[in-house]
């Protein structure tokens, strides 16, 4: 199972994480860490040798995905930072 992370910054997310790591509830690879993100706002801007791109505006937070097996349960300290699944996540269970 995939969970979507929210934090509301770096520091946050480690302090979270060497709580979880100390009491061995999962391992640290199960993290995968992607910080500040940004997401497309539908507007399509030009560089000067005229290569089209998306805007990009950062999304607010610091962010990881945690995978765990589905016998594995969420550590209760996670609980309040789990967000809904983006709507264009990095990651997807296929």
């Amino acid at each position: 199972m995939i969970y979507y992370l929210k934090f509301n910054s770096e520091q946050e997310f480690q302090d979270v994480l060497i709580a979880i790591l100390e009491q061995e509830l999962i391992d640290k690879s199960s993290f995968e860490v992607h910080g500040q993100i940004s997401r497309e706002t539908g507007t399509i801007l030009t560089d000067e040798d005229g290569n089209e791109f998306p805007e990009m505006l950062p999304v607010e937070g610091y962010h990881a995905d945690l995978t765990l097996a589905d016998d594995i349960e969420l550590p209760s300290e996670l609980t309040d930072y789990v967000i809904p699944t983006p709507d264009n996540p990095i990651h997807r269970l296929r």
